[in-house]
């Protein structure tokens, strides 16, 4: 009968390790538990486990990244990456290879250890490595992520501290990285729907330079030399242009002074409460914040609850996650007064954090006891109207841009042409 060595954490959340004989793989994971202990690596004394991630790897790339034989890394490269520059999306990836390796059956400890040791991207193979490590010394997975914050939220440990706790740990993975996954995708859909009206709006300003700058003074020294004179709508426009060449360098100076002087106020507590209250008040891109607040809120607080997490935590959790301090003192408002026994549709309609239907959606959530349910179904109304107000606003930007080009195009060519005719009427007449 073989023998397996192990190390875990035991019931009282020590770090445990020894050895087990049993007849497989399988009889000592049940051995384990049966005596309160939850490994985080087993393996024979002739490392079968590493034999088994060997065949593993070798029939499944899943991570798309094989290296060859012959693949050695370069003597004194500097690493290309630092936890501290870490992001969510180094994090998503990681996690979705674990969460993969997870549900193929595989503990804790030799997922990790394999991901260090062949996955291909540099930055999920060093935050791997740092994580084994810890779990090697007998921390917990959500223990270990809450070192890295520049990498996992605390809300994003809380979760899998309590996948852990109950035993569903893959489960409760998942959720997280659907989480992570329709965050990256709604900012993906954002910056999309705002990269077309950006271009055409460039583009457009390129051609009114050209033409303002250079074409058309040349086009007035013809006509002068031709004995004519420009239209009015031309003069205006070269008005326009040397205004923009004499005064426009010491406009844009001074909005750069702006824009840093307003950049320095916002890191005073005061100019911060400012500049947050002006993003909740803003023309047009105002209810485009509420739906991404209230995207952000609802997904995140329904996968809290769902994994055990209760209301007041969940809501400091989702209060640690925004960036606006209005809505971050809004929500530990919200906290207080479940705290002191309100309900959380009652404190969300006297903060006044979300319009008064998704109120009333969750306040049938709390009668039914289905709280959660109505947070996703808020969820969907906000990325629907998010979507139809982005589908909006690029159709606006992109018409507006367009307009304004044509416009002055339009004036340029009537202002030439009209100048044109004037000098060729006055030759006429004057044969």
């Amino acid at each position: 009968m073989p023998t397996f060595t192990y190390k875990g954490i035991d019931r009282d959340g020590k770090a445990a390790s020894g050895s087990v004989d049993a007849a497989d793989r399988k009889a000592a994971l049940r051995s384990l538990a049966a005596s309160g202990v939850r490994p985080s690596s087993i393996e024979t004394r002739a490392d079968a486990a590493s034999s088994a991630q060997e065949t593993f790897e070798a029939s499944h790339d899943y991570f798309g990244q094989k290296k060859k034989a012959d693949d050695t890394p370069e003597k004194g490269r500097p690493k290309l990456f630092r936890l501290k520059k870490s992001n969510s999306s180094v994090a998503m990836g990681f996690l979705k290879n674990l969460l993969m390796l997870l549900q193929s059956g595989m503990p804790m400890g030799d997922s990790l250890r394999l991901l260090h040791s062949r996955v291909g991207d540099p930055q999920q193979k060093e935050l791997a490595g740092a994580l084994w490590k810890r779990i090697s010394e007998g921390r917990t997975l959500s223990a270990s992520m809450l070192e890295f914050p520049d990498c996992f939220n605390e809300s994003h440990a809380q979760l899998v501290a309590a996948g852990e706790a109950s035993g569903r740990l893959p489960v409760v993975l998942e959720r997280v990285v659907s989480y992570l996954e329709e965050n990256a995708q709604m900012r993906q859909k954002f910056i999309a729907g705002l990269a077309y009206p950006l271009f055409i709006v460039g583009f457009a300003l390129i051609i009114v330079v050209v033409f303002l700058l250079f074409l058309l003074p040349i086009v007035r020294k013809m006509l002068e030399s031709m004995g004519g004179h420009m239209q009015l709508f031309a003069r205006v426009l070269i008005w326009v242009a040397e205004a923009m060449v004499t005064v426009g360098p010491w406009v844009l100076a001074a909005g750069v002074i702006a824009a840093v002087m307003l950049s320095n106020w916002r890191k005073t507590p005061r100019g911060r409460t400012v500049t947050d209250i002006w993003m909740l008040r803003m023309p047009i891109l105002a209810p485009l914040y509420e739906h991404q607040h209230i995207l952000q809120t609802t997904s995140l607080l329904s996968t809290l609850l769902e994994s055990g997490v209760n209301t007041p935590e969940a809501l400091r959790l989702v209060e640690r996650t925004l960036s606006n301090t209005v809505l971050r003192a809004a929500y530990a408002a919200i906290r207080r007064m479940i705290q002191e026994g309100a309900s959380l549709s009652a404190a969300c309609r006297k903060m006044r954090i979300m319009p008064d239907i998704d109120v009333d959606i969750l306040a049938v959530g709390e009668n039914t006891g289905n709280i959660s349910s109505s947070l996703k179904r808020i969820y969907e109304i906000h990325r629907e109207a998010m979507s139809r107000s982005m589908a909006v606003l690029t159709v606006v930007l992109s018409t507006s841009a367009l307009l304004v080009a044509f416009s002055i195009v339009a004036m340029l060519a009537m202002s030439i042409v009209m100048s044109v005719l004037d000098i060729s009427h006055s030759l006429s007449f004057g044969h």
